[in-house]
């Protein structure tokens, strides 16, 4: 029984663990979770192998309203045609609620992006190297300018075959 009860508890801890890695704010998991969907991918998938990392730009005016939403140039070819695909079914209004809580006087945020793929037929996950050097530019731009980082998204997405 106390196997059993030890157990329970690592499985609580590393489950806690895995969710609460997302701020607790309600509005931050919303918007994570809408974002979440962009990059489940499908089997199709299985042949790049590699992680992305990248930055999400947003960008407010001063009633806190999202006026841009964009991928860093790290971010790999497929990612970025889903984001633009689908951009309209992530939940801006969450996000709104969440940066006017802060009330932050920077009107610029960047979200670090990460995810890897599990259940993949490859000899070993790479990160490209060349990744780093479009780290901070969008559209192949340096970015320049004062902003805030929000809590980063760490995505570990499993194949469905």
């Amino acid at each position: 029984m106390k196997i059993f009860k030890l157990i329970a508890f690592i499985s609580i801890i590393i489950c806690k663990a895995a969710v609460g890695q997302i701020s607790t704010n309600s509005d931050y998991k919303k918007f994570a979770n809408s974002f979440s969907e962009i990059i489940k991918y499908k089997a199709y998938r299985n042949n790049i192998c590699v992680p992305t990392i990248c930055l999400i730009k947003i960008e407010v005016d001063t009633n806190w309203h999202v006026q841009d939403l964009s991928l860093s140039s790290s971010a790999d070819s497929i990612l970025k045609k889903e984001f633009d695909k689908n951009k309209h079914n992530i939940d801006i209004i969450s996000l709104e609620k969440y940066l006017k809580l802060r009330n932050n006087k920077y009107t610029t945020f960047l979200i670090p992006l990460s995810y890897t793929l599990f259940d993949m037929p490859c000899p070993q996950q790479n990160i490209d190297v060349t990744a780093f050097d479009n780290y901070y530019k969008f559209n192949g731009k340096e970015f320049n300018g004062t902003v805030t980082f929000l809590e980063p998204f760490n995505y570990k997405i499993t194949i469905r075959w």
